[in-house]
């Protein structure tokens, strides 16, 4: 999963992505975005995706902005610190795929 964690990402509507499929499961990617690759015991990807893309969570980040103007982005610590609510496993799935539908 990427995330795309520049300015206009927060005023835009939650840019994200998840990649899927990966040969020998690499990608090539750009400096401006996130890679997250999420613990598949504890989370689903599909609900982690909605999470990610809500405004109050892009809100959230964008306390945390570093950079000068037009620049600015979320440092991976936000992420790393983030706190996101975990329902039980079964319930982040029918979550993720009711939103990804």
């Amino acid at each position: 999963m990427f995330i795309y964690f520049k300015n206009y990402f927060l005023d835009g509507n939650g840019k994200c992505a998840i990649a899927e499929n990966l040969t020998n499961q690499i990608g090539i990617g750009s400096t401006e975005f996130h890679v997250i690759s999420p613990n598949k015991d504890l989370i689903d990807t599909k609900y982690l995706w909605s999470i990610l893309r809500k405004k109050i969570f892009r809100k959230s980040a964008e306390r945390f902005f570093i950079g000068s103007a037009g620049q600015k982005r979320v440092p991976v610590n936000f992420l790393e610190d983030v706190k996101i609510p975990l329902p039980p496993l079964t319930k982040q799935k029918e979550i993720g795929k009711m939103l990804k539908a």
